[in-house]
């Protein structure tokens, strides 16, 4: 059977994409806040914080339309990402959090600005990423769909068992012979996220991933993931349109404006990182979604 055309220009784009171009930054701010140094002894000089593991520096993003009109989509974007955190962003519809995310991912060049890596991302390995959609190929097996990014490999058994426990740590190693037609919609998802970490990437980008699941479906993939990121520690950007699910996975969450995209503020979640579905109750919980609620309206 021949490959699905859309699926596979994904994946041939996501194994080519390499270091970004772009330009010297004009530094502005939203850089990561390093944590407090423990056991400081006064006048002994802190150590200086890692490099990010991501900049994005003065990136703009301008298109044409059919019609030959120019659009700024992004404008003057200045954001660091520390390695391990989850950053979510939110932003009206059209404000460019997709492009961002896309240009990231580097499915999308023609910008200006620069997309600096601490370390460079091998093409192919480095960067996982989940669409709106699961995209599964329908005459593969969970198995065989969450190893797609693995075949060609030397070490088959290697391979095998890192398949299987991805499975496991969603609850899904029951289904690992199971044709994406005889799943959920919940459960094709787990099975694109797995997909996506199946070659250990070094962050994780997600696109709305939650956005067309039911709300009971929706918490528990929340859960997925922290369960994922506390296994990992893998860095983690993800878009999205709730506010709630916003604070209730992020350690920051990035706030856009409407187009031209810019960074209206960024905002650390006054959380504890160990989050449950309790946590969702804490009136702390409700007065952070509801003042970034405030934010985007």
């Amino acid at each position: 059977m021949s490959t699905d055309p859309e699926v596979e220009r994904h994946f041939h784009r996501m194994e080519h994409s390499g270091p970004h171009p772009g330009n010297r930054p004009r530094l502005r701010s939203h850089d990561v806040t390093p944590p407090a140094p423990s056991g400081a002894q006064p006048g002994v000089p802190a150590p200086a914080p890692p490099r990010p593991l991501l900049s994005i520096r003065g990136v703009d993003k301008r298109y044409r339309t059919a019609k030959g009109a120019t659009v700024q989509a992004l404008e003057g974007i200045d954001l660091d990402i520390a390695e391990g955190e989850i950053v979510a962003v939110i932003g009206p519809s059209g404000c460019g959090k997709s492009t961002l995310l896309r240009m990231v991912a580097g499915l999308d060049d023609d910008y200006t600005g620069a997309v600096e890596w601490r370390r460079p991302p091998r093409p192919g390995k480095d960067i996982g990423f989940v669409f709106q959609e699961p995209a599964l190929l329908p005459w593969r097996s969970v198995a065989g769909n969450v190893g797609l990014g693995l075949e060609g490999r030397k070490d088959l058994e290697g391979a095998e068992q890192r398949v299987a426990e991805l499975l496991d740590l969603v609850g899904l190693g029951d289904f690992a012979k199971s044709y994406p037609k005889e799943l959920s919609g919940g459960m094709r998802q787990r099975t694109a996220i797995v997909r996506a970490l199946a070659y250990d990437p070094q962050i994780l980008l997600m696109d709305e991933p939650f956005g067309a699941l039911d709300a009971i479906t929706r918490d528990r993939l929340h859960d997925d993931i922290l369960r994922i990121w506390e296994r990992t520690r893998k860095t983690i950007v993800f878009v999205t349109h709730s506010v709630e699910e916003a604070a209730y996975l992020a350690d920051r969450v990035v706030v856009m404006s409407a187009r031209p995209g810019r960074i209206r503020a960024v905002h650390r979640v006054p959380l504890h990182r160990d989050r449950t579905p309790a946590t969702r109750e804490l009136p702390e919980f409700g007065r952070f979604a509801g003042m970034l609620r405030g934010e985007l309206a």
